[in-house]
């Protein structure tokens, strides 16, 4: 569909350039892929999120955004399920982050 747009002339320049920013996020957003985690990986990262949360020892969490990874570090808070997240006391303030785009959990 892409090729049919950028192949008309009555394309203006703003929206010929749209479309290619477009199919450039498209194309990073395909290159970056969540790993598959097994459920003793999820079991021990639960356990980290306790154990975070009873003892407030600070963790170390990677996950995906948009544009690629960010690491954020601080005590866990307790979870939200629906949709499941987990949260975060930060420097900043509280973070929540969408436990499906997590991939490192460690404990500092």
């Amino acid at each position: 569909m892409y090729h049919q747009f950028a192949c008309s002339s009555m394309l203006l320049p703003e929206h010929r350039e749209l479309l290619n920013r477009l199919q450039r996020e498209s194309r990073r957003q395909e290159e970056i892929r969540l790993p598959d985690f097994d459920q003793q990986q999820q079991e021990e990262w639960q356990q980290l999120l306790e154990r975070s949360w009873r003892e407030n020892r600070p963790l170390r969490v990677t996950y995906l955004n948009g544009t690629g990874c960010i690491t954020r570090r601080g005590p866990a808070l307790p979870p939200l399920s629906h949709p499941p997240r987990l949260r975060l006391k930060t420097e900043q303030g509280p973070v929540t982050i969408p436990a499906g785009l997590v991939i490192a959990l460690e404990l500092d």
